[in-house]
């Protein structure tokens, strides 16, 4: 297998320009119009985060009129495959595959182009590259992705199924852009800078309204850099569920948002096996903000968020 460690500067430049995708940078309304169907008549949400390991596969599953579903990032940790005596190979994080194998979602929103929120579409089923996906454009330099990400997003793109957001626009400015709004959901692209980079920190940012506090689903994004329009919303005030950004490594943590005291839920999504993260400084700093953690490689299958709207039903499973 060839992957994008095996190739010379000169031979990733050659295929990063093969696989160009400008022609599917979509305007404003295009996106809204998308997201809009997708987030229609809606009354809640449940939200599943799986143990994928260091990365980010969150499955989204509407209630209401809609019953839509959608992952916001699909990632799987590339680890090496280990196999018996017999030659069967042990599947490191089987509930998951079997997931990706067997959902059938409406839609694919990416916070961003790494590895580690995309490559769950290796155990996904054929269906996933049949629906739509939307994402930062990878061709911009702001938001620099791997020759293995544009492959992906070429084969989307011929597939007809890829809608990327152009990040060079008069609507991103110092404060990051907002993509869709309405009375349940609100979706975001993080500003840059930071510490994180480049294309962490120009990733999507989504917020979902509920009862009694909201939710933040962050991608790797870090706190400083998300826009204002996710972090300056003052009602309601407290954050009841938060995807804490790339796997709660070292970060600026100006910015963790306000919740109820010993009241939130701090959901990780990592492995609890690496030395980088979750960083105890970033768990520290959770903690003090009032946050309960759950780190979903802890977990034999996933993190399960029941309801919104009546905050705090979460179950570890």
């Amino acid at each position: 297998m060839i992957t994008d460690h095996l190739l010379s500067e000169e031979e990733q430049t050659m295929i990063e320009n093969l696989y160009q995708t400008e022609d599917s940078v979509r305007e404003d309304s295009d996106i809204e119009s998308l997201l809009s169907e997708l987030f229609t008549d809606i009354t809640d949400f449940k939200i599943e985060s799986f143990n994928v390991g260091d990365g980010n596969c969150i499955y989204i599953t509407a209630t209401g009129k809609s019953k839509k579903k959608f992952y916001f990032d699909i990632g799987y940790r590339y680890i090496c495959s280990l196999t018996t005596e017999e030659g069967e190979v042990i599947s490191h994080y089987p509930y998951a595959e079997n997931h990706l194998n067997t959902r059938k979602p409406d839609m694919v929103i990416l916070s961003h182009w790494d590895l580690d929120h995309i490559l769950g579409v290796v155990y996904a089923g054929e269906h996933i590259f049949m629906i739509p996906w939307i994402a930062p454009d990878l061709n911009d330099d702001a938001h620099p992705a791997k020759a293995s990400a544009k492959r992906l997003a070429k084969y989307l793109e011929l597939r007809g199924q890829l809608n990327l957001i152009p990040l060079t626009t008069k609507k991103f400015t110092k404060k990051g852009r907002q993509i869709f709004k309405n009375d349940k959901v609100t979706i975001g692209m993080a500003k840059g800078g930071g510490m994180l980079t480049k294309i962490n920190n120009t990733g999507i940012v989504i917020r979902m309204e509920g009862e009694e506090g909201y939710t933040l689903l962050a991608g790797d994004a870090e706190y400083s850099t998300w826009p204002s329009c996710i972090s300056t919303i003052k009602v309601p005030p407290k954050c009841s569920y938060l995807l804490v950004p790339h796997h709660a490594s070292n970060m600026i943590y100006k910015g963790v948002p306000v919740t109820d005291s010993l009241q939130g839920r701090a959901i990780i999504c990592a492995s609890g096996d690496n030395e980088k993260h979750p960083l105890f400084t970033h768990l520290l700093e959770l903690t003090k903000k009032g946050y309960l953690y759950e780190i979903t490689g802890l977990c034999s299958s996933s993190i399960i968020i029941t309801t919104i709207n009546k905050a705090r039903q979460i179950k570890a499973t």
